[in-house]
């Protein structure tokens, strides 16, 4: 087998990412890591690691590198991750949160060699659907202009499709891809990943930044191919442990179901597009719902989304109730094995899969115009993307509803700083 993995680690989590990264070193060491060939690239905004000392009572600070480094597992000599290791990856290369710096990463993974499976691990911060690999922001960015950071802040989902759409032409797959990162199990990363992966593991709510289980993945992975990698997949969401983490949750997508979810989603988004009446009721049933994040993020769990309404509408929009009810199968469909901490699951549903569908008490939306200044939209490409979807559906609102929203908004925005 010769299944590679790349992890990437930003911002306030370059210690907890060189922790990760010595535990596959003591996994080589112990001769667990035989077969696997782990190709990382790294990037570091500290020049120093504090390590613990033996006894953890202090620790020590040891000179590592700052900016981005390629390097594999068989480079690492001795027991630590040390300032010595790996190649430098500088220019277009370097911009990890790039389409074109994505591209290169994938390239190196080479998933179309045909000589073993790929997993790829995206591990930092994470933003669900609006992008992965967030990285440190300044205080200030919100004065500045957003040009000067475009492409610097966050990988979107546009942006990693198009990466893998240049790095992938040959028709590849990475048999799986793991979002040790926040809210990655959402239809917005999953459209784009269906075509260049087979399967998705990524959390719906908030990860810790101590990383996955990784010193038991050999074991899990051991035998990986295109025919069982649903089945390990599993296996490395169930290791995940999320019942004993709070308010944690994991999940595996098999995203060659994911068409077929598109295909429903278009057709309740047309429905919605059509009547404003439709929009009014249905956005009152999600406001409705309770979130593992009370709403702040406007994302919601989207098989419990269209379930509600396939029931609670199919007296006033039967035509509508049906459609969501055939989303929420379709949906369910895609979800291979879903955990939840059961005190989550107590306080909010959810069943593997979110879609970003915001209320007035969500950080990042309604309303659009005022969306679009925000860091979610950085730029006017990234509009246009959103606005080719049907899943964000207030994207198309009038002028007029649009500043009657902004009105409110504003308005909501007084009412918290007074």
């Amino acid at each position: 087998m010769n299944a590679r993995r790349g992890l990437e680690g930003f911002g306030a989590l370059d210690a907890e990412a060189v922790e990760n990264i010595e535990d596959f070193v003591v996994l080589k060491r112990r001769g667990g890591a035989k077969g696997l060939d782990v190709l990382i690239r790294l990037s570091r905004d500290q020049l120093t690691h504090e390590r613990e000392i033996r006894n953890g009572a202090d620790t020590r600070e040891e000179k590592l590198w700052l900016g981005v480094r390629d390097f594999r597992l068989s480079e690492i000599r001795g027991k630590y991750l040390t300032g010595a290791v790996g190649q430098t990856i500088k220019g277009q290369a370097s911009e990890l949160l790039t389409a074109d710096g994505f591209a290169d990463f994938i390239r190196k993974l080479d998933p179309g060699n045909g000589s073993g499976s790929t997993v790829l691990v995206l591990w930092g911060h994470a933003d669900g659907p609006r992008g992965v690999l967030l990285s440190r922001v300044d205080k200030n960015f919100a004065t500045r202009r957003l040009d000067s950071r475009l492409g610097r802040d966050i990988l979107s989902p546009a942006d990693a499709r198009k990466a893998m759409a240049a790095a992938m032409s040959d028709g590849s797959r990475i048999d799986i891809v793991c979002f040790d990162a926040c809210q990655g199990a959402c239809i917005e990363f999953a459209s784009e990943f269906m075509h260049y992966a087979r399967y998705l593991i990524a959390s719906q709510t908030p990860v810790s930044g101590d990383g996955w289980n990784y010193d038991s993945w050999p074991a899990l992975a051991r035998g990986l191919d295109a025919a069982n990698c649903g089945a390990v997949a599993a296996k490395i969401a169930r290791d995940f442990d999320a019942p004993a983490r709070d308010n944690a949750s994991i999940s595996v997508l098999d995203l060659s179901v994911v068409p077929s979810v598109l295909a429903a989603l278009e057709s309740v988004a047309a429905a919605l597009l059509a009547s404003k009446p439709l929009r009014t009721r249905f956005s009152s049933l999600r406001n409705k719902m309770a979130t593992h994040d009370h709403n702040l993020s406007g994302n919601v769990d989207m098989v419990e989304l269209f379930a509600s309404a396939a029931q609670k509408l199919k007296t006033s929009h039967p035509d509508f109730a049906r459609l969501s009810g055939k989303l929420a199968k379709a949906a369910r469909a895609a979800i291979t094995c879903s955990i939840v901490n059961k005190d989550l699951r107590k306080r909010a549903p959810l069943h593997g899969c979110s879609i970003f569908f915001p209320t007035s008490k969500s950080t990042y939306g309604p309303p659009w115009d005022l969306i679009t200044k925000t860091v979610y939209f950085k730029s006017p490409g990234n509009l246009l993307e959103f606005k080719k979807t049907g899943w964000h559906l207030f994207i198309r609102q009038t002028r007029k509803e649009q500043h009657q929203e902004g009105l409110r908004r504003a308005k909501s925005l007084r009412a918290r700083k007074g």
